[in-house]
Order: C-alpha cells, then structure tokens, then sequence
C-alpha cells in the first residue's frame, strides 16, 4: 500500500539551517504544509516543552523531521539534544502514528573501513559527534522497533548556495574563509567524501518521504553515488584564482580550518529512488554536478535522463556509472538494481 498523499503537514526541526531551508521551500513547493517553530517555541531537550506543544499545535501531523545538528551548542548540550530530544521527539510519533525522519551523519563510521559505507553497514565512530550519532540511530531504531516508521537519512559534506546559521560546517564557506587573503593553500589530498548540494539534498529527503512505499522505511544516504578527495573538490571549487597545493594527512584531524572533523567515512547510496525522467534518481549525480549546480545557482546542470540500457555505460560527470555498480556488486557480494527515471539498471551477482 501507498504511503503517499498530496498533501501533508509537516513539522520541521532545525529549518533555520541551510538543509531546513532549502526543505522547506521543496516542501511547500509540493503542496505540504510546514510547521517551523524556533527552539524557544519547541525545546526537544524538555520533555514539558515538547509535551506542551504537541498538546496545543492544532492539526494533525503526518511527518517529524529533525534537522537538529551540534553547531550552536556545547558538548553536554548536544549529549541531550541528540539523545533526550531523540528520545521525547520518536516516543511521541510513535504513541500518534506519525512518521519520524532524522538527520544523521556520515560520521557514524570511522573511516577505517576497506571500501565505501553502506546502508546497512554496522556503525563504529571515531569522533564524539559520529558517537552520540550512532546513539541517536540506535535509540531510533530501538523505538520504531514494531513499526519502523522512520527514516534517517545520513549526509556528508554538505554545501549551501545559501549558508545560513550553521555556516560554519558548511564545506564551502570553511574552504572559501582558509583561503581569503591568501594566493596558495595547502589541502589534504588523503581525505575523502561525498560533497553535497543542500538543495539537491532536500529534493532527494522530499522524495523519498513522501512517494515510497511503506516498506521503504529505514536508512538513507544522501549523497552524490561518488566521492572525491579534499584536494580534488578544491580545485574543482576554486578553479585557477589560487594555488592549491596537495598534502597527506597524518590524521583526518589534521586539517583545522574545517570545523566539521572529516573521517575518510566515504558512503555507497545504494538505495536511489526514482520517479520521473528529469530528477529520475538525484543519488546517481556526480558531486561534481552537486558543485556545478552550486556555482551556477541553478539546478539546469542537472542531466535530463531518458533510456538507460543495461548495457550501455552511463557517463555523469566523467565516470561511468556501470563500472560503479559492478564495483558496488563486487563489495556487497549481492545482486541489486537502482532506479534511474523510468527505467532500471540491474548488476545481477
């Protein structure tokens, strides 16, 4: 059974952000009513904030979405956001039916790991936030147990056209700020991602809640389907205006001038929806369409995709998306297909 409707309201935590925003916008853009209270409207670290206004907020939910990051709190104020305020938000939905979404991070891997994450791939952090991240996860799973009303999509270096108040782990800003006033700079070249358009991002979380089936359920990577290095991503961004020399890093800690510690936790987005030609499966873009469409302010670059034989490569953004799957069979031992428009790509084991 469907568990799409044309219209649903939906509470969104955390849409001050540069994702939330962007969310928003493609929510209402799709005829869903967003409900956006600010954190002294809804505390979700106080069980009597949260009790309150759910009690009096007026209308019927069909979706939580919890957007809520560490950016502007202390560690023991992000301990109890992202575990009490997990804990209270998950209890509620499930108690009321509704539908839990949640923002997590490629930090819930360590990076240590021969290959690229999957969904499925058991969780072991490295870092305080990937830590209390994995917990969060976790507690989420553990809640919905019997139902398994939730989703959780993980990001990883996520960008904005539009950075707001959480600039500081915005990839672009961090690199644009160490690069100011300078004619050269040195970039890791032994760090790797998945370098993200929060705009093209939001267009994915808004289509997989709300046109898959209720047997979708789970975890999510929202992510370009291929990865790059530090260095690469900015040479691409700056072009020739300065001189990026590459380094190896001793450790992913090593580069200071990002906030948001890297891990070289690199995912797979192995579960890509799609539903129409033009943004058909938004997973199977090339971060370097993601940065494209940055730099251009505009979601034009994105490819118009028809027919896609089985047989015939698919080139986007200069590799070849069939290599990457028969790779991705080669790693996961199992056999798969991902949804592309209309059509699908099948990479039998």
């Amino acid at each position: 059974m469907s568990d799409y409707t044309p219209s649903k309201n939906i509470l969104l935590i955390g849409s001050t952000s540069s994702l939330g925003k962007d969310l928003k916008f493609v929510f209402e853009k799709s005829g869903h009513k967003v409900l956006s209270p600010s954190s002294k409207e809804l505390d979700i670290t106080s069980l009597e904030s949260v009790v309150s206004y759910f009690s009096n907020i007026g209308v019927t939910l069909h979706r939580v979405i919890n957007l809520a990051r560490y950016s502007k709190y202390s560690a023991e104020d992000f301990d109890s956001l992202m575990v009490q305020g997990v804990s209270y938000i998950c209890s509620w939905c499930k108690q009321m039916g509704v539908v839990y979404g949640h923002l997590s991070s490629d930090q819930v891997f360590s990076g240590n790991h021969l290959g690229r994450y999957l969904e499925q791939s058991s969780t072991d952090p490295i870092t305080r936030f990937g830590g209390v991240s994995a917990q969060a996860e976790s507690l989420i799973s553990s809640i919905f147990e019997d139902s398994g009303r939730f989703f959780i999509f993980r990001v990883s270096w996520l960008f904005s056209e539009n950075p707001c108040c959480d600039n500081q782990t915005d990839l672009i800003v961090s690199l644009k700020d160490y690069a100011q006033g300078k004619s050269s700079i040195t970039v890791p070249s032994n760090v790797y991602g998945n370098p993200t358009n929060t705009k093209i991002a939001a267009m994915e979380i808004e289509k997989v809640l709300h046109t898959f089936e209720t047997n979708q359920y789970g975890i999510y990577h929202i992510i370009p389907f291929d990865f790059c290095s530090l260095y690469d991503f900015s040479v691409k961004l700056f072009g020739d205006s300065i001189e990026i020399l590459p380094y190896e890093a001793n450790s992913v800690t090593d580069f200071q001038p990002i906030e948001n510690t890297f891990n070289n936790s690199t995912l797979n987005p192995t579960r890509v929806p799609g539903n129409n030609v033009k943004y058909g499966s938004l997973n199977c873009l090339s971060w370097k369409t993601h940065l494209k469409c940055f730099l251009e302010n505009s979601l034009d670059a994105i490819p118009d995709v028809d027919l896609i034989p089985c047989d015939v490569p698919l080139v986007e953004g200069g590799l070849d998306l069939n290599s990457i799957l028969a790779d991705l069979k080669n790693f996961s031992g199992e056999s798969f297909q991902i949804f592309w428009g209309n059509h699908t790509l099948r990479c039998p084991h």
